[in-house]
């Protein structure tokens, strides 16, 4: 399966050199290409590096329907994060290391995600504080049609239970979303719960709703 990858200024041109890198998903509606077409994602890095607002790092941008995108199954698509965990942690991430040259350590490492890529971060990258330092979760939260406070609580037990642990592991825990957004009181129910556990994130609160221009806003 495909995968685009952004090499930022100076890649080939700096052969020792080794980068972080940006594992960078897209929403439900969209493939491995809308991060670099549509989100402007190498655009928006070449500006942020070019003005030293960044470090040169690679963005990793898979396409996140492990199962069939257009199967309408509820129970199909259910496993579709299970399986494109999978992917990402035993199959992406080993073919990045072996391709490019990035820094294979957690410290270096991050996970976003915008919609469903959102929804993937949050659950991938609790899952697995041994592979990502830094989580971005943009327009995706939890409640509702997105399981229940209490599945959340029941599943990242371990991370909610010891803040000062979880804390420690993750360098930013950056949240964003437009106030007309219709996932919005998904995300206030997941800011409440990571408050009432005492577990330290950014959340970053915008105009307008489920939207391109606030998604590229985030990443930035």
């Amino acid at each position: 399966r495909r995968i685009h990858v952004y090499t930022p200024p100076g890649y080939a041109s700096n052969p020792k050199q080794r980068y972080p890198v940006l594992y960078l998903l897209h929403g439900s509606g969209d493939t491995d290409a809308e991060w670099s077409s549509v989100g402007r994602a190498g655009w928006i890095l070449d500006n942020l590096i070019a003005g030293g607002k960044a470090q040169p790092m690679l963005i990793v941008m898979p396409n996140g329907h492990a199962t069939d995108a257009r199967d309408r199954d509820p129970a199909a698509r259910g496993q579709n994060t299970a399986k494109f965990e999978a992917e990402l942690t035993g199959d992406i991430i080993p073919l990045v290391e072996k391709t490019y040259r990035v820094e294979a350590r957690r410290e270096r490492r991050a996970l976003v995600g915008l919609s469903m890529g959102g929804m993937q971060s949050l659950n991938i990258g609790l899952a697995h504080l041994n592979l990502f330092s830094h989580i971005g979760v943009f327009s995706a939260g939890i409640g509702g049609r997105l399981g229940t406070v209490q599945d959340f609580e029941n599943k990242f037990q371990a991370v909610l239970s010891k803040p000062e642990a979880t804390n420690k592991q993750l360098a930013l825990f950056w949240i964003g979303c437009g106030k007309t957004d219709f996932l919005f009181q998904s995300v206030q129910e997941l800011i409440g719960t990571l408050k009432k556990n005492g577990v330290r994130h950014v959340y970053h609160e915008s105009e307008g709703g489920h939207v391109w221009w606030n998604w590229r806003m985030y990443l930035a």
